[in-house]
């Protein structure tokens, strides 16, 4: 009894092993491929130049001071700041 058992677990493992292999070889190849030249390729072809636009962008002067003046005269701010209204809180109210 012993001999037909380990013949079938032998047989099966053997056929495991045949089914393993043949999947294995349905596989893709995804490997990389190897790199070609192609035939009108050249290496140590120099870089193109591009001309390309400035870099620096040059801003006109500002002139503006009427309202640097305004915006920077603190008793004028403080002038026609809106006044802090106190908000009403959850504790009161009606209710």
């Amino acid at each position: 009894m012993t001999g037909r058992w380990l013949t079938g677990l032998l047989g099966s493992g053997g056929l495991l092993i045949l089914l393993g292999s043949l999947v294995a070889g349905c596989a893709p190849d995804t490997s990389a491929p190897v790199l070609q030249q192609r035939p009108g390729a050249t290496p140590t072809a120099p870089a193109v130049a591009v001309n390309l636009p400035p870099t620096e962008v040059w801003l006109e002067p500002f002139t503006d001071t009427a309202c640097l003046q305004c915006h920077t005269d603190q008793a004028r701010l403080t002038e026609l700041a809106k006044p802090v209204e106190p908000k009403e809180s959850l504790s009161e109210g009606p209710g």
